[in-house]
């Protein structure tokens, strides 16, 4: 139970943080999408940092849950992907971590056009 709920404050937190990033990207630029990039790439390296510090240092479970996957996972699913395309890769599973980042790609774009269409077709 401890697990879930550092998993649900850090994701609340992670959360807040990242509308807090598109506000003031939107305020400053007039452009949402630049807060998305930023906390994408923020995110990213975040979980890099996290993911080897977090492996080498003595902190418990629940802590790497709060950081890792609530707070980060909940600021950006991106760290996560890229994370889990390094670890593919790092692990020698080269094939599997290209295939992966080109279908969740493609996939995403594909799922997301087809969504609207469908969700367009509604309107009429």
């Amino acid at each position: 139970m401890l697990h879930i709920l550092s998993i649900a404050l850090g994701g609340a937190l992670g959360a807040l943080g990242r509308y807090g990033l598109t506000l003031l990207s939107h305020s400053i630029t007039g452009f949402s999408g630049l807060g998305t990039f930023v906390a994408n790439i923020v995110g990213s390296f975040l979980m890099g940092m996290g993911w080897m510090l977090l492996h080498h240092i003595n902190v418990s479970t629940t802590t790497k849950l709060f950081l890792m996957t609530g707070c980060l996972g909940a600021f950006t699913t991106f760290s996560t992907f890229n994370l889990e395309i390094l670890q593919l890769v790092s692990a020698g599973k080269i094939k599997l971590g290209i295939s992966y980042l080109l279908m969740s790609i493609v996939g995403g774009l594909s799922a997301v056009a087809l969504g609207a269409l469908i969700a367009k077709s509604f309107l009429r």
